[in-house]
């Protein structure tokens, strides 16, 4: 299950959100079964969630959100060295040539997607 749509940070704060969140499309399920007269079914599917689900919601929603909270900070690796710079882990010589080193490998990624992209304007124009 992806929520990659969700901002963890806003949308999901801890697992209590989560739990809610998971739950509501089995209560609807509930509803829906017990209103069209499968009352066994609806009893068994409350069964199964209030003994399966929402026990592995509370045991692994924890990692469950830390993965989609790491999932959705993009990755800056400028301010990766940075931090590695305060905490004392690279010299002040050291930064700047990893900077300079990312700044340049971005440029060259750049580049390298402009020209793929003329390529093909220029493949469809041919045609």
């Amino acid at each position: 299950m992806t929520l990659s749509r969700f901002d963890a940070s806003d949308a999901i704060e801890d697992v209590g959100d989560l739990l809610v969140l998971v739950s509501i499309p089995f209560v609807v399920l509930l509803s829906l079964l017990a209103v069209f007269g499968f009352t066994t079914l609806a009893a068994a599917v409350s069964i199964l969630v209030f003994v399966g689900v929402v026990p592995l919601v509370v045991l692994f929603g924890d990692s469950l959100l830390a993965r989609i909270r790491d999932e959705s900070e993009p990755a800056d690796p400028v301010a990766d060295l940075r931090e590695r710079y305060v905490e004392g882990e690279l010299s002040e010589a050291q930064l700047e040539r990893a900077i300079d080193r990312e700044l340049s490998a971005d440029n060259t990624e750049r580049d390298e997607d402009s020209a793929v992209e003329r390529e093909r304007l220029t493949e469809r124009e041919e045609r």
